[in-house]
């Protein structure tokens, strides 16, 4: 794999970007920073929207477990 330095600026990782996106719905190998913009950018233009309800579920719990953390209530922090 030639995909250059791995920054935004080099013109080969961006061209290894834009020709190796390889799921619409995960988007690269594991190699890339899918916390990186352009690759943000990318699956933004190129990949299927996805919504977890795994991760809506999670977030519902760590919210209502950091509010009885808060409150002390330490009997609702069990999943």
């Amino acid at each position: 794999l030639d995909f250059g330095s791995g920054y935004p600026s080099d013109p080969k990782c961006k061209e290894w970007m834009s020709k190796n996106l390889q799921d619409p719905v995960f988007g690269y190998p594991d190699l890339v920073r899918f916390s990186w913009a352009p690759a943000k950018d990318a699956l933004n233009r190129n990949a299927v929207s996805v919504e977890w309800e795994a991760d809506e579920e999670d977030d519902e719990f760590e919210r209502s477990a950091m509010a009885a953390f808060m409150a002390g209530d330490s009997s609702s922090n069990k999943k």
